[in-house]
């Protein structure tokens, strides 16, 4: 038999907490959750709050067929590009202030996935094509 004066109670690992939320389930005006300010007041309230863990789902892209699901990504390695943040494409230069703030009004509580798709593809390839006229981008020094 072992008795408690046997057992070392200590743990080499200081206690933590954490918890668990998907960047799409975050607010945003876009329509689903992304890498912009609603991800950044989040971590500033884990931080506030003492907690140290932020478990995430998987963040590679979706597909409708598997209703959109983060355990159901149609790559091991790309990233989703609805986490996409115009906010911060906007503070780049590749997008006006008009341009994110000319969307309509979606839902903070549900994603309409087909409606969000559209909208930051959109919004994305707009980014992009300017990425690209960039002259003395490091991008365009590095390709060509």
């Amino acid at each position: 038999m072992i008795s408690s004066e046997h057992i070392d109670l200590t743990c080499e690992y200081p206690r933590s907490s954490g918890i668990l939320a998907h960047i799409s389930s975050l607010p945003s005006p876009f329509g689903i959750g992304d890498m912009g300010s609603g991800t950044y007041r989040f971590l500033r309230f884990l931080q506030e709050s003492g907690q140290s863990i932020w478990q995430i789902l998987p963040l590679g892209p979706t597909e409708p067929a598997f209703s959109n699901s983060p355990y159901m990504t149609v790559s091991a390695f790309a990233g989703n590009p609805l986490f996409i943040s115009p906010e911060l494409l906007n503070e780049s230069g590749l997008l006006t202030r008009d341009e994110i703030n000319d969307i309509p009004t979606l839902s903070s509580y549900t994603i309409n996935f087909q409606t969000v798709t559209e909208l930051k593809n959109t919004l994305i390839k707009t980014a992009f094509s300017r990425f690209r006229a960039q002259k003395d981008s490091e991008f365009n020094a590095f390709v060509y």
